[in-house]
């Protein structure tokens, strides 16, 4: 699903803040639908916050830049679209359109389009694509549906309810396909305020319910002292769909319907207060770790997080030593991959490719790849990979700030050279 960066003044002034809660149970679990499995990871803040330097190099192999085609009914724009990526297509929102584009850029057709009518949205939280029926599927922001649209006819094919509490455009990754026949959902951020909240559902392609899933630590009393951060998410790696909850410090595993924790966050003296909700609190609650969003490799699971006030983080947790750490780059950047490639922009990873392990991506207007990729500063980067800073000199010169926008496509390393 698509992945946003709010600036910290929208987060805040949206109260939705992580309450540092880590490792506090309530005192009866049995009917949340959270296993009480000890067989997880403990990432431990409070023993290893230590730093180090980190290049692109580590883990990847190669970066892919894919423009896309513009032209009268395809042109776009903007920061922080909904974006969603596949093997074969590109689905953007953008100024209530859903555009499709093929994996090499090219437009192909809008699908469906904006009203209140059958078939018709008013905006999406997120969507999901079944790539055996051609099906997409579109949660809309308004209709408490999910409506179907056959991706090579665009023909609309019918819809089916969803609980209006579910999914949110805030959230970065809320809806998630498990499989052909059932879907994952987390809770709008809003519903905490209620006695209904739920951290997730999941729903079959009908509608119906198959699991209520409750935080074990959120009973819907004291809202205001028990506030969570939309910084939940749902994704999938290697047969496994995670998701994180930030009221636990926890990223579980979907299994048979119910939440089995995989990895915990052990912050120690650094998780922050939980019970006051005060001008204090609101203040200060940045100064304790934040997490924001999550990428994984087959040894690494990566996070972006809030600490020390407003400043942005990197951190990697080892799976094979078990140690975590916070990434810089060189010159001490700490919120983006030092890009040792071919020499272009450091990388912030905005987006996964739906299903796909391997590849990462970020969105860039041209106007922002010309000014920031000019002909002096591609002379100076470093570039493990002399040919492959020339490809990228020549896709530059080829670009123009008027152009539709470009994602940058990383390829993760094999496993085995990790």
């Amino acid at each position: 699903m698509v992945t946003y960066f709010l600036p910290i003044g929208i987060l805040l002034s949206g109260i939705f803040l992580t309450t540092g809660c880590q490792n506090r149970a309530s005192e009866d679990n049995r009917n949340t639908g959270i296993s009480q499995s000890p067989a997880h990871s403990i990432i431990d803040l409070e023993r290893d916050f230590k730093t180090k330097e980190f290049r692109l190099s580590e883990i990847v192999d190669s970066i892919e830049y894919i423009k896309l085609e513009k032209t009268p009914e395809s042109l776009i724009g903007g920061s922080n679209l909904p974006i969603y990526i596949t093997r074969e297509f590109i689905f953007v929102y953008h100024k209530n359109r859903v555009l499709q584009f093929s994996r090499n850029g090219k437009f192909i057709k809008q699908i469906g389009r904006f009203g209140k009518g059958p078939g018709e949205y008013q905006g999406t939280r997120g969507f999901a694509l079944d790539e055996l029926s051609g099906i997409l599927y579109l949660i809309g922001n308004f209709n408490s549906e999910i409506m179907k649209y056959d991706i090579r006819s665009g023909a609309y094919l019918g819809s089916f309810p969803v609980n209006p509490d579910l999914g949110s455009a805030m959230l970065s990754r809320s809806f998630k396909m498990i499989d052909k026949n059932s879907f994952a959902l987390l809770g709008s951020p809003a519903a905490q305020y209620t006695p209904v909240y739920e951290l997730l559902e999941i729903i079959d392609n009908e509608g119906s319910v198959l699991s209520k899933i409750k935080s074990s630590l959120f009973t819907g009393q004291n809202a205001m002292k028990r506030v969570q951060f939309a910084s939940g998410q749902i994704w999938a790696f290697q047969n496994h769909i995670r998701v994180f909850e930030a009221l636990n410090d926890t990223v579980y595993n979907i299994e048979n319907n119910i939440l089995v924790p995989a990895f915990i966050f052990n912050q120690g003296k650094y998780k922050g207060p939980f019970d006051v909700m005060t001008t204090q609190y609101v203040n200060q609650i940045t100064a304790h770790p934040q997490f924001i969003t999550f990428w994984e490799t087959t040894r690494y699971l990566f996070m972006y997080f809030y600490f020390d006030g407003t400043k942005i983080h990197l951190g990697q947790f080892d799976k094979l030593t078990g140690e975590f750490c916070r990434l810089t780059g060189p010159g001490g950047n700490t919120i983006r991959m030092y890009n040792d490639i071919d020499g272009g922009l450091s990388f912030l990873p905005r987006y996964l490719v739906d299903n796909v392990d391997d590849e990462w991506c970020q969105w860039y207007e041209a106007i922002d790849l010309k000014e920031g990729l000019t002909s002096e500063y591609l002379k100076n980067s470093e570039a493990k990979h002399p040919e492959k800073k020339e490809r990228l000199r020549k896709f530059m010169n080829e670009l123009s700030v008027e152009d539709n926008p470009v994602l940058m496509i990383v390829k993760l390393k094999r496993a085995d050279s990790e």
